[in-house]
């Protein structure tokens, strides 16, 4: 089998989610654009350098090395807290990468944004009932 770790990221992420058995489902979509999503972020921080991807290979956090967050580490930050919608806290489409600082500021805040993607999530199917309204009253 063809090593992937250099390849060719839709196929890394195609053929780990084919392994994982949800490849052509709706989640596998969503999961799949918040990780090029996610990749490309990072791209932009600059932290696709060698010492970035040393840091992110186990686990860690790179220091962001372009644009207006110099110095800062990212984050990956729940969109909608898990702590008001539980159901979500293992779904990458559910993260993003976003500077440690500006992670720390938002906390478990809900807003436009938040509920907007709880509503589209909901009708895709990605996300309960519950879970909207979950997220609609924390606004």
């Amino acid at each position: 089998m063809a090593r992937l770790a250099g390849g060719d990221p839709r196929v890394v992420i195609d053929t780990a989610q084919a392994k994982a058995g949800y490849a052509g489902t709706k989640m596998a979509a969503a999961d799949k654009a918040a990780m090029l999503w996610d990749r490309k972020k990072l791209d932009e921080f600059g932290c696709l350098n060698a010492e970035g991807m040393a840091k992110l290979r186990k686990g860690g956090s790179p220091t962001i090395t372009m644009g207006p967050n110099v110095g800062d580490t990212v984050a990956l930050d729940h969109v909608l807290p898990i702590a008001v919608v539980p159901e979500l806290a293992a779904r990458f489409y559910n993260l993003e990468v976003v500077p440690d600082d500006a992670n720390r500021k938002k906390s478990a805040k809900i807003g436009k944004r938040e509920v907007d993607l709880a509503k589209r999530w909901n009708r895709e199917g990605l996300l309960s009932g519950a879970g909207l309204r979950a997220t609609e009253a924390a606004e």
